[in-house]
């Protein structure tokens, strides 16, 4: 189902930004419960996979940086969705791609030198937050506007042809 898909005989419907919205909400409530249960649990957690206290250590500190980005991760997977949603998928697999390659390795690359292994898990956050940057100036942006219009007036076609259809039989 189209986040954005309009109501027969509707020229504009806010389904697709409430979806959108109510989607960010409960993301950030999970992601919210999902960092209080790390940060709190999370050294119970890791001593079920091992008793060696310099991994227990390592893992608690990556898990407890991760736990924090997860609002961006959440926040770059519903857009990625919604833009889906709409039927382009092709600026949800750029966007992955950028925030894969373009951003996260040369961050890590960097953060190494600067913060050692740590700096590599950094470089996690900072590929979701190049992600994010890219989807939400295209969400923005006049292109998607266009874009979203288009797609508004096409499915008003169709509806008023299936209408037409139906009253003619």
């Amino acid at each position: 189902m189209h986040f954005y898909k309009p109501e027969s005989g509707s020229r504009r419907n806010p389904k697709g930004k409430k979806g959108k919205k109510l989607c960010l909400n409960w993301a950030w409530i999970f992601s919210a419960g999902l960092l209080l249960v790390l940060w709190s649990a999370g050294r119970m957690i890791i001593h079920i996979f091992t008793d060696d206290r310099d991994i227990v250590n390592m893992t608690y500190e990556y898990i407890r940086i991760l736990s924090i980005a997860y609002f961006l991760a959440s926040y770059f997977v519903i857009l990625n969705g919604y833009i889906r949603g709409t039927g382009n998928t092709v600026l949800p697999m750029f966007s992955s791609v950028f925030g894969y390659w373009a951003a996260r390795l040369p961050a890590a690359y960097v953060l190494k030198e600067i913060a050692g292994y740590m700096g590599i898990c950094l470089a996690i956050p900072a590929g979701w937050i190049g992600s994010c940057i890219i989807v939400r100036f295209y969400i923005h942006s006049k292109k998607f506007a266009v874009f979203m219009k288009r797609q508004e007036e096409a499915e008003y076609e169709r509806t008023d042809r299936k209408n037409q259809a139906i009253y003619r039989s």
